[in-house]
């Protein structure tokens, strides 16, 4: 009761006194739904040709291989069908990069490992070429890349530096974000499940060459992705902007303090 009565003072106080933290716009740049914004999509059928960006850029991803629709969804994502990939020959690409913005850019997405020692480099997804420049995730293989077990996701950075993401174990559904700062310049924070788990500082080589869901042609990914997306923003970053839903919960103890405080944008 004493906690409850302090927490309410708290938001009391907040309401009263106008504070707030002054977060920025988010802009989608690049938004795939693998699934849900592709004309005549059905879980079992090999994936269509193009998946759509359903940002309005047009940023169509070509399909390669027949990775096929699924399912398979994270609770959270408030999707109905992600997209397997084989961890073979699958992979969703274009062959120029969504943005070369440095700063002011995130990306992010829902992943679920079939296996938890996959027999090499898995590319979830990467905006720009991964052995030169840009962003995104990766799993490690069997051998352990970079140092780190088998199964682990990490993001890697300009094919130059990496940061470990935590294990993927199979048949969870995990979501992963990263986010440079553009009101710090130069720092990158790192989510896991919509919770900080680091912050480095580290600048980017403009991202060049193409982005890629499931493999760029040589790192194949075995598993599920999801809400793929890759957005730029202004200020500092809220983390209520990724594709997740709160859970019942945290919706219910919001609700109970009269201060329903999640937004979606995209």
């Amino acid at each position: 009761m004493k906690t409850t009565r302090i927490l309410l003072a708290v938001v009391a106080i907040g309401f009263a006194t106008g504070l707030s933290t002054s977060y920025g716009a988010v802009n989608t740049v690049a938004w795939y739904k693998l699934g849900e914004g592709d004309p005549g999509a059905l879980a079992g059928n090999t994936g269509n040709a193009t998946t759509l960006d359903s940002s309005g850029n047009g940023f169509h991803l070509t399909r390669s291989g027949a990775p096929t629709y699924s399912a398979d969804t994270a609770l959270r994502s408030g999707s109905s069908l992600s997209m397997e990939f084989d961890g073979v020959d699958d992979s969703y690409t274009r062959a120029t990069e969504v943005t070369n913005a440095t700063v002011g850019v995130g990306i992010e997405a829902w992943v679920r490992a079939d296996t938890a020692s996959p027999t090499g480099y898995g590319l979830i997804a990467y905006n720009g070429n991964p052995g030169a420049n840009g962003f995104g995730f990766f799993q490690a293989n069997n051998s352990g890349n970079y140092g780190l077990g088998p199964g682990h996701f990490y993001f890697l950075l300009g094919g130059s530096s990496f940061q470990s993401l935590g294990f993927g174990p199979t048949g969870d559904w995990i979501h992963l974000g990263a986010v440079f700062d553009s009101f710090g310049l130069g720092t990158l924070s790192f989510y896991t499940n919509g919770v900080l788990l680091n912050v480095i500082g580290a600048g980017v080589v403009p991202p060049s060459g193409g982005f890629s869901i499931g493999s760029e042609g040589v790192n194949f990914f075995d598993g599920k992705v999801d809400q793929a997306r890759v957005f730029t923003f202004t200020g500092v970053f809220d983390p209520n902007d990724f594709l997740i839903i709160p859970e019942p919960g945290a919706m219910a103890l919001l609700a109970a303090g009269g201060l329903l405080l999640w937004r979606r944008r995209g």
